[in-house]
């Protein structure tokens, strides 16, 4: 007859007594000190993994920030060179020598000046001093010329309509005239030297903006300098932007531009000799 406790554990006193062998083994814990140990690394880990991501969130804004800050400087320059380009134009192509662009001597018809510039020491009779930035104003003819020889430009019509000139105005303002608003570079369309539209804002965090004005090759004159603003060829414009992002990110960029048809210098643009002077001669062919 099988014994009945045939399997069971034998008891050695008050506990059972784990017999030998691979049937049954004893299940061992971790201590304190290991569980503090695994603890004290993960924790490590954590801090290490968190500093990096934070780190990598900080660089990513700069980045973001300065790439911004780079496209907002090239569109405000773009704006603003375009206009100057522009300006000056008289209305008509080809049909004088004046509106040559291969002639340095070409001179801006009497008729209106193609820019004008006010800063501190010439202050703009609506800005004030312009405390952010100067202001600068600039012109160009869309009426054409009229079939006088040498062509000029026609008047505008007595009605009041079909203004002769258009032009725009830049300056530095804030977005509602809110001091907490940032400073910006605001556009306002002009037509026969008085407004005709709304003021847009082109570029936001335009801390400081600044023109210098070339006349025949020259040094940079100041907008109290110039004594005629028709006989300017070219502006260099100066741009302080800070970012939105990043309030310490900053930035100066700037740019020379040419007026229509007004090379800054003859030296820039010399003329084009036809047909090119011949070469000498190599030498050692001449003897061969």
């Amino acid at each position: 007859m099988a014994n009945r406790n045939e399997g069971w554990l034998p008891h050695c006193g008050p506990e059972p007594c784990l017999p030998s062998g691979n049937r049954f083994r004893a299940q061992a814990g971790l201590s304190l000190i290991e569980l503090l140990v695994a603890a004290a690394l993960s924790l490590s880990i954590a801090g290490v993994a968190i500093r990096a991501y934070l780190a990598g969130s900080v660089l990513r804004n700069e980045v973001t920030a300065e790439l911004r800050l780079h496209e907002s400087a090239r569109y405000a320059l773009h704006v603003l060179g375009r206009r100057v380009r522009l300006a000056g134009f008289p209305g008509c192509l080809g049909e004088s020598g004046e509106t040559s662009p291969l002639d340095p001597a070409w001179q801006v018809p009497a008729s209106f000046p193609p820019m004008e510039g006010w800063n501190s020491e010439r202050p703009h009779p609506e800005f004030g001093v312009g405390a952010q930035g100067e202001v600068i104003a600039l012109w160009w003819s869309v009426r054409g010329c009229a079939a006088n020889d040498p062509p000029e430009l026609q008047p505008p019509d007595a009605a009041g309509g079909n203004p002769a000139l258009r032009g725009s105005l830049f300056y530095i303002g804030r977005r509602g005239n809110q001091a907490n608003s940032p400073p910006a570079l605001f556009l306002r369309d002009l037509a026969n030297f008085a407004e005709s539209g709304p003021a847009r804002e082109i570029v936001a965090g335009l801390e400081s903006i600044r023109f210098g004005y070339q006349i025949d090759g020259g040094a940079l004159l100041s907008a109290e300098q110039v004594g005629d603003w028709s006989a300017v060829r070219g502006v260099r414009v100066e741009l302080q932007l800070r970012s939105l992002l990043v309030p310490e990110i900053e930035g100066e960029f700037s740019q020379t531009l040419s007026l229509r048809n007004r090379p800054l210098g003859t030296a820039d643009f010399p003329r084009i000799v036809w047909p090119p002077p011949e070469a000498p001669g190599n030498p050692d062919e001449e003897e061969s």
